[in-house]
């Protein structure tokens, strides 16, 4: 209802005083009902249809049930499930890059160990060779 008439009357160019005016109630009055704190009586609720051309019923709408929310004492379990779950994502998240970094050291170490047994099988002829000194 408040937004019905703050529309009507901004669509007219008005100022909440103008309204008022025009209404006959003080401009306090107008931001109470835009704001949906008090509901206009029958008198103004004619005069704003006829002003504004919006019909405003004879009373609010019931208010919808607020969203249900868990009563606080699970909150204190929900946050340690919370928590336990927080640490054991690190735990998993800790363990993949151990398990990532060792895997990269045993790929090193195999490297080396081919690289040192390659070595190990070349022939002596592939040694360098000395000069012999002739005099």
């Amino acid at each position: 209802m408040g937004q019905t008439i703050k529309l009507a009357r901004v669509g007219r160019e008005w100022l909440q005083q103008d309204l008022a005016a025009q209404i006959g109630v003080s401009r306090q009055a107008v931001i109470r009902w835009e704001a949906g704190e008090v509901w206009p009586q029958e008198r103004q609720r004619h005069l704003l249809f006829s002003v504004l051309g919006i019909e405003i019923p004879d009373e609010p709408d019931p208010m919808p049930p607020p969203p249900s929310r868990l009563p606080a004492s699970h909150a204190p379990g929900i946050r340690y499930a919370c928590a336990q779950m927080a640490q054991t994502i690190a735990d998993l998240l800790r363990e993949a890059a151990d398990a990532e970094t060792l895997a990269e050291a045993h790929a090193e170490r195999e490297r080396l160990i081919q690289q040192t047994q390659a070595a190990a099988r070349q022939p002596a002829s592939a040694a360098p060779r000395r000069r012999r000194r002739t005099e």
